[in-house]
């Protein structure tokens, strides 16, 4: 598959998910209006690409992101901090793993 311009859908998706965190998903956690957020991104620039979560051994934290279907793609990411990047899945667990060690 060919990179779509990420930052374009970093926009739309940044857009999406303050749209939705305002309105239908103001009470609910923020990964979902993400996940929903991600997908419409999907959908809009035709990227044909499924949202994923992975969840940390605690469970207290986890990450959403597109699927590109190779952990080191670049993709979205909607981080531990609620917050969208463009990253490779793959690279943010190494770095949020590296960070986790280090504190």
């Amino acid at each position: 598959m060919e990179q779509p311009n990420w930052k374009s859908v970093l926009e739309f998706v940044q857009d999406e998910y303050e749209i939705l965190k305002s309105d239908e998903y103001r009470h609910s956690h923020p990964s979902h209006a993400a996940t929903i957020a991600m997908q419409n991104a999907s959908n809009h620039f035709n990227l044909d690409l499924t949202v994923e979560g992975y969840y940390f051994e605690n469970h207290d934290e986890g990450f959403s992101y597109l699927n590109m279907g190779d952990p080191y793609v670049e993709t979205i990411v909607f981080n531990t901090e609620n917050e969208f990047e463009i990253i490779a899945w793959g690279d943010f667990l190494e770095r949020y793993e590296s960070e986790q060690e280090s504190t």
